[in-house]
């Protein structure tokens, strides 16, 4: 009658002691196995996996509950013997929660949607259905409805120091209060429930020394944010966000934390919520908390701010300034004036990187404006513009001259809207020495580390799409802006020719495609390239699979010469290359201009240096040129 169960439990045993088990263990295994078949055997029942349950449940009034889970684990394992012949899986999902059964049916449901969520293993999945099951049951059992009241620290106080067995490791509760936030089951208003979402509120330090520009009281569950509150609502509209673009569970969690911490931050200290002052109390607290933490968590606010201000959003529209802190913010009587600008260059088709530019530079010189103890528009004078730029220290005469010409665009802005007199037009220098150099171009080693790179290293889908992006540059001419946009219908692959719109100029761009090249994009396109409804070629291949970005094509030439000695940096140097190979072929600098889609051929002066063979044929004849005196 229990030959089964017997053989079940002899493999059980034998399982159990191959996997390492002391013989006090093993001891006490087989006594509640025995303890199990003698209940059956006096009840006259056969052996099945739910009367085996039947019988744990009333063992489980006497028995402590480590010892209870012991006994469920095994009773789960001769149940995988008898139905599988061995030992498939080393941990179970358990259906037989005590809690869980005593639970009404609205709590049952909260806890299923909370599994159905981010929770992987079963182990986790067991300890977490436990451990809120047995939080809803005390709720229930002490009469409190969580349809009418939200939880609070004192009720938390109370569940953890009651006597009884410990039903809750510390270490789930962070989870489970994120959880039941987004239910809207918290009272964000008590300070006393920050310690259990495993927020220190020693982090969470008193604003008053930060200049607060709106002042309110955190009001409902939410705290007020510059237009929007933060909600259960809003935090939901950031989980979903982060799943439907297909985010790492590292990335999710340093977007999460943040979130938190910063909730905590505005209720504790009753604030409404500006970036200036997240940002200040980011910068204070950066060197206690290290730059991981700070980088996350100013992130996250650029993240919130926008998520507050639209309906919806996808991830391949986000700009890439919301990913980091703004290292300048404007004044606060600059802010509306700073806003009003960019939204007006951005109406112009200025490139998000161009908009990033022109608002670091006008922050930067309202901030230095700021510290000159300027609080309005009326006290910037050219004197002050003047020592602004004398102090402003660049890398390059070229990052200077760039930025400038930022800055006065801003001051031409200011002048037409009558902010400022017209003089300060003519404040910022218009002229600066100009820099010239000598085209810098790939040595012929370089040239063969890429073509060995290309026949070794053509598999995975970064390595193709490595080839196939050093190949466009180096072949074609093309910029590291015009790869990235390169589009799969701006390939005529019956006439093998490229057509395309140049980002940087404008012109209009028509180039054969190498069969070569044409091979290297096929195979990154059906082989390589991320299935996703971008028209565009390159993408990355981590989530959410946004368009390429022109720097990183630099890092894929970096790839492609990793063990050759570099004389040469930058992705450009693919395209210096090509027009001097086309000089040093015999083309004619018109046809130089053509292949590279220049508007005119000053451009191309810088590469015309390398042509040593062609310049050999250019000195000027000295006969009849006489020099007075002797030669030395």
């Amino acid at each position: 009658m229990y030959e089964i169960f017997d053989e079940a439990t002899g493999f059980v045993l034998d399982y159990y002691s191959k996997d390492g088990k002391s013989k006090c263990c093993l001891c006490t295994y087989r006594k509640y196995l025995t303890e199990l078949r003698a209940y059956l055997a006096s009840e006259g029942i056969e052996y099945s996996h739910k009367e085996a349950l039947a019988w744990l449940s009333r063992e489980f009034e006497i028995l402590p509950y480590g010892q209870y889970k012991v006994c469920r684990r095994m009773i789960f394992r001769v149940n995988d013997f008898i139905l599988n012949g061995t030992i498939t899986q080393r941990e179970y999902l358990y259906t037989d929660f005590l809690e869980y059964d005593a639970l009404n049916q609205p709590q049952k449901s909260l806890v299923d949607e909370f599994l159905a969520g981010k929770v992987r293993a079963n182990h986790d999945k067991n300890n977490f259905k436990r451990i809120l099951s047995s939080l809803f049951l005390y709720l229930q059992e002490t009469g409190s409805c969580l349809d009418t009241s939200q939880i609070k620290s004192s009720f938390l106080d109370e569940y953890f120091g009651r006597e009884g067995k410990p039903v809750m490791k510390r270490s789930y509760l962070p989870q489970i209060m994120r959880f039941l936030y987004l239910k809207g089951l918290v009272c964000v208003d008590d300070n006393g429930i920050w310690k259990y979402f495993g927020i220190d509120l020693d982090r969470i330090n008193n604003a008053s020394k930060y200049a607060i520009p709106e002042m309110g009281t955190g009001g409902g569950s939410g705290s007020r944010v510059g237009g929007f509150v933060l909600e259960p609502e809003l935090y939901g509209r950031l989980i979903n966000y982060l799943d439907e673009n297909g985010y790492s569970k590292t990335i999710y969690n340093a977007t999460i934390i943040p979130y938190f911490s910063i909730l905590a931050f505005l209720s504790v200290n009753s604030l409404c919520f500006s970036r200036g002052i997240l940002f200040d109390w980011a910068e204070a607290n950066k060197p206690e908390w290290g730059y991981p933490f700070y980088a996350s968590l100013t992130k996250t606010v650029q993240l919130i701010g926008l998520l507050g201000s639209h309906a919806r959003m996808d991830a391949r529209e986000v700009p890439t300034n919301c990913h980091r802190a703004w290292k300048y913010i404007p004044p606060p009587w600059a802010e509306g004036i700073v806003r009003e600008y960019l939204s007006e260059r951005k109406r112009e088709g200025m490139d998000t990187s161009t908009l990033c530019m022109s608002r670091s530079s006008c922050c930067k010189f309202l901030v230095y404006a700021e510290s000159r103890d300027i609080h309005s528009f009326a006290g910037i004078t050219v004197d002050l513009v003047k020592e602004y730029i004398s102090q402003d220290e660049h890398m390059t005469i070229g990052g200077k001259r760039a930025y400038n010409c930022k800055l006065r665009i801003f001051l031409r802005f200011l002048v037409i809207r009558g902010i400022l007199p017209s003089a300060m037009m003519l404040a910022v220098p218009a002229i600066f020495a100009p820099k010239v150099v000598i085209a810098t171009v790939l040595s012929e080693q370089e040239s063969k580390g890429i073509a060995a790179y290309r026949s070794s290293h053509c598999e995975t889908p970064d390595e193709l799409k490595d080839n196939a992006i050093v190949a466009l540059g180096l072949q074609l001419g093309l910029r590291a802006s015009d790869i990235v946009r390169l589009k799969l219908q701006d390939i005529d692959w019956n006439h093998s020719t490229i057509k395309i719109i140049q980002k940087k100029t404008g012109v209009p761009l028509e180039t054969a495609l190498p069969v070569g090249v044409a091979n290297l994009l096929y195979r990154y396109i059906t082989e390589g390239r991320p299935k996703s409804d971008l028209p565009y070629i390159f993408l990355h291949h981590d989530a959410p699979f946004s368009k390429y970005t022109p720097s990183k094509c630099s890092l894929c030439l970096e790839r492609a010469l990793a063990d050759i000695p570099r004389t040469s940096h930058g992705f450009h140097v693919t395209r210096r290359t090509f027009a001097t190979n086309l000089l040093l072929s015999g083309n004619g600098i018109q046809t130089v201009k053509s292949a590279l889609g220049q508007s005119n051929l000053t451009q191309l002066n810088h590469y015309l240096g390398v042509d040593l063979v062609h310049l050999r044929l250019c000195p000027i004849n000295l006969e009849g040129i006489g020099l007075p005196g002797r030669l030395l």
